[in-house]
């Protein structure tokens, strides 16, 4: 959100919503633990993204779980899911050059 992604889905009416979640845990960690999630942008197809997630023991190598979380983007008026386009690609460069899903 540094780069105010959010806010330039809300002033063109678009919101996304996580439609699919899969989390591989792979140790535990425990309260008082900081960790470190990396997040980028692995996937897309003409109506949903995907993000890769590795959550990592904050100032280790140590992986406590890796995910990833498909998302769709919705307009906030009509509720209806919007394609991911040219539109949507010029203010998140981040979805150019990622393979279709």
């Amino acid at each position: 959100e540094k780069n105010g992604l959010i806010d330039a889905f809300h002033e063109r009416g678009i919101t996304h919503v996580t439609v699919k979640v899969n989390i591989n845990y792979r140790r535990s960690a425990v309260v008082g633990q900081i960790l470190k999630i990396e997040t980028r942008v692995v996937g897309k197809s003409n109506k949903s993204f995907t993000m890769g997630q590795k959550i990592f023991l904050q100032g280790s190598e140590k992986l406590i779980a890796d995910a990833t979380v498909t998302n769709v983007l919705l307009d906030i008026y009509t509720a209806k899911t919007l394609p991911i386009n040219t539109v949507t690609i010029d203010f998140w460069p981040d979805l150019v050059g990622i393979h279709q899903q």
